[in-house]
């Protein structure tokens, strides 16, 4: 990680605010002056000037493990429903209906088209797009459960609103799109109906806590996409796709699922697209990812299906590990190449495994890769762009929220002890 050219290193304090102006980019490999010269948008310090670490500051402690990239972009479009369009959730938290708001079906306003970027020098072009379900999880079994005034769980809820709060430091050029499952993938069980076999519901204390988070959105003016029989993943990748073909300036994305690493952009890409690991504090670039999985973001596919994935119930390639994949896909370049290949090579136990397991990790592949034409979102930019820059005293709904389920510190984090 310290081979990088632009690296932001911060203090081990948990202390918030997360990103501060003691956060200084740390160049290794050249001067400040000229790689701010050659990189001037990539070196935006996030709260602190650009800066390279000196003398004066070798008496700050740092942890390697909060490393994070330079942030540059992200933004987003689409309309913030009101509470009467909150989705329903089936027992494994999939959204039972599509939004009916009204301002999605008036035919009367000027809308963009699906998946398109407006031409309006104002749209903005920087996009956060977060796991929902992912850092749900994350934070129901992470946090201290908590309950409300009711006496109903709201750890994760308190917690994800926080990581909302935490993101928009990050982030602060940024609008959030907060991307839902909405139930097992149709078109992935049609391939393999082992897929996610026997993985365990969500728990009911965080079911009913993922339809307080999806009203948690609304109180923040986050905007909320879901698509009936796809997972988030799937939203996810089709909104990258159509920002990356509209040439928007970046898009981050928020998770820890290593799946998503696929959309990660190369260096040369008009788009710059990572995955932000808000756990570790990493933002994941394409040299991130090569030196954390040993090969390029477009062999993380082929890379998984050798390898497996346990949560999603595919098996991979018996024998075959993270090196060897990696080593493998240095060698060949891409599955099908190694598969071809596989009966020429020494006689082996891998050898064994290649060929025998060949089929079944095809088919792996299919699962891995996301879909990247999800049907029926559409998005509006301009109640998401108010709804970014609208003070809390702007969001109706949002103080209501808070004092409903008892976030007193978090309402007079935002609106003050009055």
């Amino acid at each position: 990680a310290y081979r990088r050219r632009s690296m932001l290193l911060l203090p081990t304090s948990r202390t918030p605010p997360l990103f501060s102006s003691a956060c200084v980019p740390l160049m290794m490999l050249q001067t400040a002056a000229t790689l701010q010269a050659k990189h001037s948008r990539h070196l935006h310090a996030l709260g602190g000037s650009a800066r390279c670490a000196s003398a004066s500051e070798g008496s700050r402690q740092y942890s390697k493990s909060a490393m994070v990239k330079s942030v540059t972009s992200g933004y987003s479009f689409t309309h913030s429903p009101s509470r009467a369009c909150a989705p329903g959730f089936s027992k494994r938290s999939g959204f039972r209906y599509r939004c009916t708001h009204a301002a999605c079906n008036d035919n009367s306003r000027p809308r963009t088209q699906p998946f398109m970027l407006s031409a309006d020098k104002h749209v903005p072009q920087r996009l956060c797009l977060i796991d929902s379900h992912n850092l749900a999880y994350r934070m129901y079994f992470g946090m201290k459960e908590l309950n409300g005034p009711n006496g109903e769980a709201v750890h994760a809820v308190l917690g994800f609103c926080n990581k909302i709060l935490e993101l928009r430091k990050v982030f602060p050029d940024h609008i959030m799109l907060a991307v839902f499952d909405a139930g097992k993938s149709e078109a992935r069980t049609a391939i393999s109906a082992e897929y996610k076999a026997g993985r365990a519901l969500m728990p009911d204390p965080l079911s009913s806590q993922m339809i307080l988070i999806s009203e948690a959105m609304e109180a923040f003016g986050v905007t909320k996409l879901f698509a009936r029989g796809y997972e988030a993943d799937d939203v996810i990748a089709t909104v990258v796709t159509a920002a990356v073909e509209q040439r928007a300036e970046s898009v981050v994305v928020v998770s820890s699922d290593k799946d998503l690493l696929q959309l990660v952009s190369s260096d040369d890409d008009a788009t710059r697209v990572r995955v932000y690991d808000d756990r570790k504090k990493l933002l994941l670039d394409a040299a991130a990812v090569i030196e954390l999985h040993g090969v390029e973001p477009h062999q993380m596919v082929d890379y998984l299906a050798m390898v497996g994935d346990s949560s999603d119930n595919i098996a991979g390639i018996t024998g075959i590990g993270p090196k060897t994949a990696a080593k493998l896909l240095l060698e060949h370049k891409t599955l099908d190449a190694i598969l071809s290949a596989a009966p020429h090579m020494k006689t082996s136990k891998r050898q064994q495994a290649l060929i025998e397991d060949s089929d079944g990790a095809r088919q792996a592949r299919r699962l891995i890769a996301l879909q990247r034409d999800v049907p029926g979102i559409e998005w509006t930019a301009e109640s998401a762009l108010a709804a970014s820059e609208a003070h809390p005293s702007q969001l109706p709904l949002l103080r209501p929220f808070l004092q409903k389920h008892g976030f007193r510190m978090l309402e007079r984090k935002l609106f003050g002890s009055a």
